[in-house]
């Protein structure tokens, strides 16, 4: 539930050049579902998808998750 109010407060249009922290999150995100997290309370399959549907929306973010093997997820 976290993950997809931060995801939808950084990709708001009223929000401009987030492009920096939308990455960052993009990489949590991307280190969680692969185990390279440190975190104790992982987030669910259905929060990560959520967040991701709302990033990927950014094609600069997209163009990012792209080119970082995102789709090998």
């Amino acid at each position: 539930m976290v993950a997809n109010i931060l995801a939808k407060v950084l990709t708001s249009k009223d929000i401009k050049g987030m492009e920096g922290k939308m990455i960052e999150f993009l990489n949590y995100l991307m280190n969680i579902q692969v185990g390279e997290s440190s975190i104790e309370r992982p987030i669910t399959s259905l929060g990560f998808s959520v967040a991701l549907m709302h990033l990927l929306k950014v094609g600069e973010i997209t163009q990012y998750f792209i080119k970082s093997e995102g789709l090998q997820m």
